[in-house]
């Protein structure tokens, strides 16, 4: 596998994933700050961007050290 040959393969999954996360996030968070208390409702979103963000942050990681080795 060459790195011209992996932008073509990986672009389906991944714009798959991108509307899939576009469809479900909002229903996502409507879901859990429904259930935050109004008076602590600002650090119920900071906990859950931030837990977001770690999550995604995260899964790039474990996917680039899955694609490393396959590029030596």
């Amino acid at each position: 596998m060459t790195t011209a040959t992996d932008a073509p393969r990986l672009a389906p999954g991944l714009a798959i994933a991108g509307f899939g996360q576009g469809f479900v996030m909002p229903s996502l968070i409507r879901v859990l700050l429904s259930e935050v208390p109004v008076s602590v409702a600002g650090a119920g979103s900071g906990v859950f961007t931030t837990t977001r963000q770690l999550s995604l942050a995260v899964g790039v990681a474990a996917f680039g050290s899955r694609a490393l080795p396959a590029r030596t």
